[in-house]
């Protein structure tokens, strides 16, 4: 386990920690929806408790299917809150039944909020939380390493599972303490959700010849997640890049010594240095270049590091 991955196993515990004691020092209704929503955060902050243990214990298969009962306690404690009426809540606690389905309560969510989260997150995210859970082939595919019998979850994969699995608790809890008129506490709980944010780095502009493809006239960069409207690093920088008509490769950031080495060498073609021991370091790398972002993958894939190509629309 390398220590990206033990930092954010720590960031993770010592958030849900504060949620925790933060909900123990107010009081709460005993109303039908109250209570419920209050057992959905004690069910996710006991799956969200596991998954560290899990990850800890190198049982990440077992961690990684959990995470499809954290966010489905996420959407339903939210819906409990902001869109089920007094019925509704009534059948679920007499009778264990939801007439919505899960997409079904992520689009009233959006509306309820007047927010574009819950249904987009569904659609980009559904059938993977159900390969993992229902033992599918991306559970069955890290099984194996190559020919041999060997898990091979990557740390970076592990960074991102815990993330959505820790901010999945934040967003329960924030309009759970709002309708409860505790303003002041889901401050502290946005506060807690932007330490799950990494910080932008300051890079100066960087001009150098790419071999075999041209001027690299974009400069690398890279921006903290907009937990209210993104998932993750990785879903931020496509829907980036998506709406801005920008192309451009994400550099997975592996945690292993000799990975980094190769990275290290890449960046070094373009007189460009990065500590790669510092503290809180994404698990991406962006580069944006609009006009050779395909050669500019090829490259980064030759030199043996993981990457995704992100090509603009184009325009009709």
């Amino acid at each position: 386990m390398g220590e990206p991955l033990q930092a954010e196993l720590k960031l993770a515990e010592e958030v849900v920690d504060e949620v925790k004691r933060m909900l123990s020092s107010h009081q709460f209704s005993d109303d039908e929806w109250s209570t419920t929503v209050i057992g959905f955060i004690a069910q996710g902050i006991e799956h969200h408790a596991a998954i560290l243990l899990l990850l800890r214990s190198d049982f990440i298969g077992s961690a990684f299917a959990l995470v499809r009962s954290v966010v489905e306690i996420l959407v339903r404690g939210v819906w409990m809150t902001t869109c089920a009426t007094d019925a509704q809540v009534k059948k679920f606690r007499e009778q264990d039944k939801l007439d919505l389905s899960f997409g079904e309560m992520s689009d009233a969510i959006d509306k309820a909020c007047g927010i574009d989260f819950f249904h987009d997150f569904k659609t980009r995210s559904w059938d993977t939380l159900n390969s993992y859970t229902h033992t599918g082939i991306l559970q069955l595919g890290r099984r194996f390493s190559g020919d041999r019998l060997e898990p091979s979850y990557t740390d970076a994969e592990q960074i991102e599972v815990l993330r959505t699995s820790t901010i999945s608790i934040v967003l329960l809890v924030r309009p759970f303490l709002m309708r409860h008129g505790k303003h002041d506490a889901a401050v502290e709980v946005d506060n807690l959700g932007a330490r799950l944010s990494r910080k932008k780095e300051t890079r100066p502009p960087r001009r150098n010849l790419m071999p075999e493809i041209g001027p690299l006239r974009e400069p690398l960069d890279s921006s903290p997640v907009d937990f209210s409207k993104h998932w993750s690093i990785l879903d931020q920088t496509k829907a980036d890049f998506k709406n801005s008509g920008r192309s451009g490769v994400v550099i997975i950031v592996e945690p292993d010594d000799e990975y980094r080495a190769k990275l290290s060498a890449f960046l070094a073609k373009f007189n460009t240095t990065m500590d790669m021991n510092q503290p809180n370091m994404k698990p991406q790398l962006v580069i944006e270049h609009a006009t050779e972002a395909k050669a500019l993958c090829d490259l980064v894939l030759k030199m043996g590091l993981h990457a995704e190509l992100i090509l603009a629309e184009k325009k009709v």
